[in-house]
C-alpha cells in the first residue's frame, strides 16, 4: 500500500516537470481564468474526493486482511493521505492547466467561467459529482449485464474458429 501511495505520489510531483518542459506557454491571464475556472467548478476537490475513496478502498481491504487493526491506524492512514493530497495539490493544478489549455481557448474558458456564474451553471456545479457517481453506477450495472452474452458468443466464436479451451 505504501509503496502505491508513493509511486503515485512521486508521479504528481514529477509529471508537471515533465508538462512544462513540453507546454508552450500560457498568458497569465489565461492561467489565471483557468485556475478560477478550477476552483469554481470544485474540480480542485475532486482531488480530495478521489483520496477519500482510495482512503476508503485501502481501509476496506487492509480491515479484511487484518481485521485485528486498530482503528487508529485506519485514522493515521487517512490524515497521512489527505496531507499528501494537500500539499501536492499545486501539482495537480500544474498537470491540469495546460489540459485545459489545449481543449479550451481563453475566450471558451471566459465563457465557462460565465455559464457557472448562471443559475444552471451552479446547478450544473451541483450535480455533476452525482450525475459522475450514478453514470459510474449505471455504466457498472449495464456492463455486468452484458457479461452472460458475451460470455455466450466469444465460447460460441471460439468453437467456430477451432479453438478449445478445455485442455
Amino acid at each position: 500500500m505504501k509503496r502505491h501511495l508513493l509511486k503515485y505520489s512521486l508521479l504528481l510531483l514529477l509529471l508537471p516537470l515533465t508538462l512544462q518542459a513540453n507546454a508552450e506557454a500560457i498568458s497569465v491571464e489565461k492561467e489565471a481564468d483557468i485556475k478560477h475556472l478550477l476552483d469554481m467548478t470544485g474540480a480542485l476537490a475532486i482531488g480530495k474526493q478521489m483520496s477519500g475513496a482510495a482512503i476508503a478502498q485501502m481501509s476496506r481491504t487492509l480491515k479484511a486482511a487484518r481485521p485485528d487493526l486498530p482503528q487508529e491506524l485506519f485514522d493515521v492512514m487517512e490524515e497521512e493521505v489527505n496531507q499528501v493530497i494537500d500539499e501536492n495539490l499545486p501539482a495537480f493544478v500544474a498537470v491540469v492547466i495546460p489540459v485545459y489549455d489545449k481543449h479550451f481557448t481563453h475566450q471558451e474558458i471566459k465563457g465557462l467561467l460565465a455559464f457557472y456564474r448562471t443559475e444552471l451553471g451552479q446547478k450544473m456545479i451541483r450535480v455533476t459529482p452525482f450525475l459522475l457517481q450514478e453514470s459510474r453506477a449505471a455504466g457498472l450495472q449495464w456492463g455486468q449485464s452484458l457479461g452472460p452474452e458475451l460470455q455466450h458468443r466469444i465460447i460460441e466464436r471460439f468453437k467456430k474458429e477451432g479453438i478449445d479451451l478445455s485442455t
